[in-house]
């Protein structure tokens, strides 16, 4: 293709070239829950992550309906003591 040439894309096309570029350039994603610090002990805070394999789900602790979103990830860590939900 010479530089004076105009390449036109059907969204179709351009969609397809994108997830296949997307595909190739992929990234894992990790997340860790961390300990508490002491500034979030001395607060008393709650807990409000929970892991279950890569599954890593965030609720609200003070809500009594306990309503909570779920995210997966490749990788998840739980470094976390004082388990305590």
């Amino acid at each position: 293709m010479s530089c004076t040439e105009v390449v036109i894309w059907n969204t179709d096309e351009l969609s397809n070239l994108m997830l296949y570029y997307c595909f190739l350039m992929s990234v894992k994603v990790g997340v860790r829950v961390r300990p508490f610090n002491q500034r979030e002990t001395s607060l008393n805070c709650r807990l409000c992550v929970d892991m279950v394999g890569n599954m890593t789900r965030l609720f609200d602790a003070d809500d009594p309906e306990n309503k909570h979103r779920d995210f997966t990830f490749d990788y998840s860590f739980w470094s976390h003591d004082q388990f305590i939900v």
